[in-house]
């Protein structure tokens, strides 16, 4: 898959990756960014425990790892048109989903602010913008893969 960035975009997004990979690697359990990626899966507080200390690790690793292959693809590429493999449109997928749960979370988006225009006198109009735009990269990169996947069934 070919994505193409400007490079505002491309250091954008960099930047986006490294605050969200410096925040999954903290591991502060309060934050609500780490309460909300790294969600309770059992209402009993021991339950939920144990689960997590069997989970959470590589979990978070994973995550983590999904942030740095979309850091070093648009590290070691000269342009800001990339080549992406299976493996890495796969953790961009992943590391955008992340962030966009970072972002919403930090300003506590609703369905109902997502799906009206930004007002740009919001003090979050930026975060609204950033979430919006990250959100058609990552829809756009799913309609490619449908569109490509779509092809091969017919060849």
């Amino acid at each position: 898959m070919r994505v193409a960035l400007d490079r505002h975009e491309s250091a954008l997004l960099r930047d986006v990756a490294e605050q969200t990979r410096a925040l999954f690697e903290e591991q502060d359990d309060r934050d609500p960014v780490i309460q909300r990626v790294f969600p309770d899966a059992y209402e009993s507080q021991e339950d939920a425990r144990a689960f997590k200390e069997l989970t959470e690790s590589e979990l978070r690793s994973s995550k983590v790892a999904a942030l740095e292959s979309l850091i070093e693809t648009l590290d070691r590429s000269n342009s800001v048109k990339l080549a992406l493999t299976s493996d890495e449109v796969e953790a961009w997928l992943t590391a955008l989903t992340d962030m966009r749960l970072a972002l919403g979370t930090r300003i506590d988006v609703t369905e109902e602010m997502m799906n009206k225009d930004v007002d740009p006198e919001d003090p979050d109009a930026g975060t609204l913008y950033l979430l919006h735009w990250l959100g058609w990269l990552q829809e756009s990169m799913l309609e490619a893969m449908t569109q490509t996947q779509s092809r091969r069934r017919f060849m």
